[in-house]
C-alpha cells in the first residue's frame, strides 16, 4: 500500500481569498465549456508556480471536487519538491514503462478529495518523455476519473515542456512573480504560446505585497472579523451621538 501524502493547506485568510478567486474562475470555465484539465506554467524562474498550482488543487478538493495534482516538472529531483514522502512509483516510471498501471502512481493525500502524482526522479530527456503517447493516455484517463486535473510544469520561458502538454489540456495559466518577472519574459511567454490563445485562462500575479494586493483588490478585507467589529462599533457610536 502506498504511503499517504500529508499536505498542509494555507491558513492565511488573505492568501486563501486570492486562491479562491482563481478557483472561481476555473469553476466558471468548467461549467461554461467543461474544462477539467488546467496547466500552470511560469513566465520566469522562482515564480512560485508549484505553490500556486498545489493550493488551487487543495482549494478545489476542499470545495468537494475530486481533484488530482499532476507534477510534470521532470527537471527537478524530488528532494527539491518540499514533499516529505518518497515516491516509490511516479509519472516518470509510468512514461518509461517501469509502471504499467497508472493507478499505481496515484497517491492519496491528507486532504479529502485530493490525489497526487509525483514527477519522479530528475530525467535527462523530459521533452521526449512528455511527448510519449502514454502521457496523452494518462491525461485522458485522469480526466474521466476526476472533476479537476491540475498540472504543474516548469516555466515556459526556460523550457518548452508546457508547450508540449498545452495541446492536450483544456486551459492553461501563466504565473508571474511581482517585482521579479520582467515584462519581456511575460510578453515572450505569451508570444511563444500564441498558437493556443483559445486555451489561455489568465495570468496569476504571485508574491504581491499587502499594499499591492490592496491596490488590486479594493476592500479585500471588508468581511474580516476585525473590520466588521470596527464597523459595528462605529455604528454604535454614531447612534449614541444622535
Amino acid at each position: 500500500m502506498k504511503e499517504r501524502l500529508d499536505l498542509y493547506p494555507v491558513n492565511n485568510s488573505i492568501l486563501n481569498d486570492a486562491i479562491d478567486r482563481i478557483v472561481v474562475k476555473l469553476h466558471g470555465l468548467n461549467k461554461k465549456n467543461g474544462a477539467k484539465t488546467f496547466l500552470c506554467t511560469g513566465a520566469g524562474a522562482n515564480g512560485g508556480t508549484t505553490t500556486v498550482a498545489l493550493n488551487i488543487a487543495i482549494s478545489l478538493a476542499e470545495a468537494g471536487w475530486k481533484t488530482v495534482f499532476l507534477d510534470c516538472d521532470l527537471r527537478k529531483d524530488q528532494r527539491f519538491k518540499r514533499i516529505g514522502t518518497e515516491a516509490k512509483t511516479s509519472l516518470t516510471g509510468f512514461l518509461t514503462g517501469e509502471v504499467s498501471d497508472y493507478n499505481n502512481i496515484i497517491y492519496n493525500t491528507s486532504v479529502d478529495n485530493l490525489d497526487y502524482v509525483f514527477s519522479g526522479e530528475k530525467n535527462e530527456n523530459p521533452v521526449r518523455l512528455l511527448c510519449n503517447a502514454k502521457m496523452e493516455t494518462l491525461l485522458s484517463r485522469l480526466k474521466k476519473s476526476y472533476d479537476f486535473v491540475i498540472i504543474d510544469t516548469p516555466p515556459v520561458s526556460i523550457t518548452n515542456d508546457a508547450e508540449i502538454l498545452i495541446p492536450v489540456v483544456d486551459k492553461y495559466l501563466i504565473v508571474v512573480c511581482m517585482n521579479e518577472t520582467t515584462k519581456k519574459q511575460l510578453v515572450d511567454s505569451r508570444i511563444q504560446l500564441g498558437d493556443y490563445e483559445k486555451k489561455f485562462a489568465g495570468i496569476v500575479a504571485n508574491k504581491l505585497g499587502i499594499m499591492q494586493y490592496k491596490g488590486a483588490v479594493k476592500d479585500f478585507d471588508y468581511f474580516s472579523k476585525k473590520n466588521l467589529l470596527k464597523k459595528q462599533n462605529d455604528a454604535i457610536e454614531r447612534k449614541k451621538g444622535k
